[in-house]
């Protein structure tokens, strides 16, 4: 009978062991799965809120301006979680938070998930160009085998049969550097070189049959003012932007471009902008060299003996500031991880 009470109460000790280490480990294992649960439901308000920087940025290219309405930039929902929306301007000690005056503004994006929550912080800029010769919102067709282009190329579409661009070729891109057209029109207008001493000095409103003498200062010719069904702007000859006053230059065209050179050729330092506004294109052929940067928003057909060049040193620093590149994000940092 004694053995048997031994026997009985070692039984029973081994069950309140057993239970207990039981207890504890189902405690350890229910601990161990809540901190799993509530660490992918942080990651996934992590994701979230990465999802609605790109929403926000989306639509800061679309319309960099959008950013001075909240309503732009609702609440929006992803993958069963939401995110909210703060865009902003930096502080950039203009003490005017409702104007943007470097071309930067920040991003808050918080994601929420479950109970977790997850915030992140971008500064978006656009300031700057792409470091390429060409930036085409279309077609970049290079048609001759004495053409050449010495430099990246930015396009939709790159046509080369001939290996005559002797840089990167990046195709697929969407969104066009835009230049302040405002701005670059008064720059026009009170540019009294190229022969053109009167009002509105070098802006052409409407058809273009202007015979320019040089190519210097900032020339702005707008085919589509007034009505006008003729949206060809021309420019040939033996025609050069000069040294001096004025060098580099800025070409903008709103309307087809096309440029010929004959003779010694025409030669431009600068940067010709074929407008952002329509889809224009651009054909540049015979004895034609351009030294700094093309955009189009339409196809660029390159022919004859065209040379193009990326030169940073042709595009006027003055003129960076209102000349705005696609919108990147940079400085990124995580302000609160919140479980």
């Amino acid at each position: 009978m004694k053995k048997r009470g031994v026997s009985l109460l070692a039984v029973i000790v081994a069950i309140i062991f057993f239970s207990i280490f039981g207890l504890v480990g189902l405690s350890m294992l229910s601990t161990s799965t809540r901190r799993s649960v509530d660490y992918l439901y942080s990651e996934k308000a992590f994701y979230i809120a990465e999802a609605g920087v790109e929403v926000a940025l989306r639509k800061l290219k679309d319309n960099w301006d959008s950013w001075k309405d909240s309503s732009n930039f609702p609440e929006g929902s992803l993958a069963g979680g939401t995110f909210v929306l703060s865009v902003y301007d930096d502080d950039e000690e203009d003490n005017n938070p409702d104007t943007d005056s470097n071309n930067r503004v920040i991003i808050e994006s918080t994601g929420y998930y479950q109970q977790a929550r997850r915030r992140i912080k971008v500064y978006v800029d656009r300031s700057g160009l792409p470091d390429s010769a060409i930036y085409s919102n279309n077609l970049v067709n290079v048609r001759s085998n004495s053409a050449d282009v010495e430099g990246d190329v930015i396009a939709n579409t790159i046509n080369d049969p001939h290996n005559r661009i002797f840089g990167e070729k990046i195709t697929g891109n969407t969104f066009l550097p835009t230049l302040d057209l405002v701005w670059f029109r008064t720059q026009a207008e009170e540019n009294n070189l190229n022969g053109n001493n009167g009002s509105p000095g070098n802006y052409f409103p409407g058809k273009f049959t202007t015979n320019l003498p040089s190519l210097n200062g900032v020339i702005y010719i707008d085919t589509y003012v007034g009505g006008n069904t003729d949206h060809k702007v021309t420019i040939s000859g033996n025609i050069s932007t000069e040294p001096g006053e004025g060098n580099p230059a800025v070409l903008i065209v709103n309307g087809d471009l096309n440029l010929k050179g004959t003779g010694a050729g025409l030669k431009f330092n600068g940067l010709i902008y074929v407008t952002g506004e329509i889809e224009a294109d651009s054909d540049i052929g015979g004895n034609v060299e351009v030294s700094g940067m093309i955009i189009s928003n339409g196809s660029l057909d390159i022919a004859g003996n065209a040379i193009i060049s990326y030169n940073s040193d042709s595009l006027e620093s003055s003129f960076k500031q209102h000349i705005y590149g696609i919108p990147t994000l940079t400085n990124f940092k995580e302000i609160a991880a919140v479980p």
